[in-house]
């Protein structure tokens, strides 16, 4: 993230741009497209620590190529699962990563709204 120091103290620079668009510094700033250098005032939405988790890119340690999709050894199937408001949702288990990956982005849509990101 980009920083700026004023008066002494260091502050990151989108939360100054989105402060000064809208005359308010919420807990934690969004970048809707996940780029940190992105600080356009239409790429910064307010969000709490949760819904900036759900936009989060996959994992560099994702094995599947699909965020929520892993492989289920026991069962030989792809197997989905969707973090939400309540914890770990399970999808299912499915032969096709595509129905799977389908499946999950369906929930994932209808779960996380603005802030669903299937990336």
């Amino acid at each position: 993230y980009k920083r700026v120091g004023i008066d002494g103290k260091v502050y990151l620079v989108h939360r100054i741009i989105y402060a000064m668009f809208n005359n308010d510094f919420p807990e934690r700033i969004d970048h809707i497209d996940n780029n940190r250098s992105n600080n356009q005032i239409d790429n910064l939405r307010p969000s709490t620590a949760r819904e900036n988790g759900w936009n989060a890119l996959i994992s560099t340690s994702n094995k599947s190529g699909v965020k929520g999709v892993s492989w289920h050894k026991k069962s030989s199937k792809w197997q989905a699962h969707l973090r939400t408001m309540l914890g770990n949702e399970y999808v299912g288990l499915f032969t096709s990563l595509d129905d799977a990956k389908t499946a999950l982005a369906e929930l994932r849509n209808k779960r996380h709204g603005s802030f669903a990101n299937n990336g």
